[in-house]
């Protein structure tokens, strides 16, 4: 038996598949490029172009890679490692590698593209310029979340802990309440700590609230009561050598506020002054 080869058809094959290569080669979303053993480029698509900004007039065949590396370093591009460890840009053109690299690139514009070296045969490699701007993002908002979710599961457990203790405390004090009465200052005494254990109750709700990720509604307050309220909490959290004043308008209007949220910033700039003057000094509201 024989077999007769159709020149012409094989031709025809060969054409269609390299058509269908050239065509792959050019609308992959990704950019693609192929570098010799002597660091030239020698094949690129369009969208390695558009990925860094790249002219047509800057890319040409046989140019070297190191030259293209240069422009971008001047544009402000910044390569690192997976891990996010600065490399100079001219690493990227070393082309004895024998295995798979990665690296990336942070663009200027705040893009990052991911760069996946392989060998070819004969020397040099070939890349493919991926950028995963967004991807990236989406993975963080992902681990943000997933840590917001830890951070809410050891809020909640640690505030059931703390209004269990709290409620051990105001049991006491509203049991202690017929004996003080008969001594005014320790009447006064009385009614800071359950004005205080008051406070904290609150607090734990809103830590609760945190924890079950429920919205906390704002409310229509007096900002000089809200203070005035706070002032025996505040003066107990900043230590005996601050002294503490207010400087309230008596003619404030009323504000739409979250109370707890109020409460919390006063108390968090309060603190962080007595830890600027190092423990010692005037705080005035």
């Amino acid at each position: 038996s024989s077999t007769t080869v159709n020149p012409s058809l094989m031709l025809s094959k060969v054409v269609t598949q390299s058509n269908l290569l050239v065509t792959t080669f050019e609308s992959i979303n990704d950019g693609f490029t192929v570098v010799d053993e002597a660091g030239r480029l020698v094949a690129w698509n369009p969208q390695y172009l558009r990925i860094y900004g790249l002219s047509e007039r800057a890319v040409r065949l046989g140019v070297p890679l190191a030259e293209i590396l240069r422009i971008l370093d001047a544009q402000g591009a910044r390569a690192r490692t997976p891990l996010g460890e600065g490399l100079p840009m001219s690493d990227l053109a070393v082309t004895a590698a024998t295995g798979p690299r990665q690296f990336e690139i942070g663009c200027p514009d705040g893009r990052l593209v991911e760069l996946r070296r392989n060998p070819v045969a004969g020397g040099g490699f070939a890349t493919l310029h991926m950028d995963v701007t967004e991807r990236r993002a989406i993975e963080g908002q992902l681990r943000q979340a997933q840590k917001m979710e830890a951070v809410g599961q050891l809020t909640g457990g640690i505030a059931h802990d703390f209004n269990n203790i709290l409620g051990a405390i105001l049991g006491n004090l509203s049991y202690l309440e017929p004996a003080v009465r008969v001594d005014p200052a320790l009447h006064e005494r009385w009614q800071r700590a359950m004005g205080a254990a008051d406070r904290a109750a609150r607090q734990v709700e809103r830590l609760l609230a945190f924890s079950r990720r429920q919205r906390l509604s704002p409310e229509v307050i007096d900002i000089n009561r809200l203070i005035a309220g706070m002032l025996d909490l505040l003066e107990g959290s900043l230590g005996d050598g601050v002294s503490l004043s207010t400087e309230l308008a008596p003619d404030l209007p009323a504000v739409r506020v979250d109370p707890g949220q109020l409460e919390n910033a006063l108390m968090n700039l309060a603190i962080n002054a007595r830890d600027a003057m190092q423990g010692k000094g005037r705080i005035t509201l």
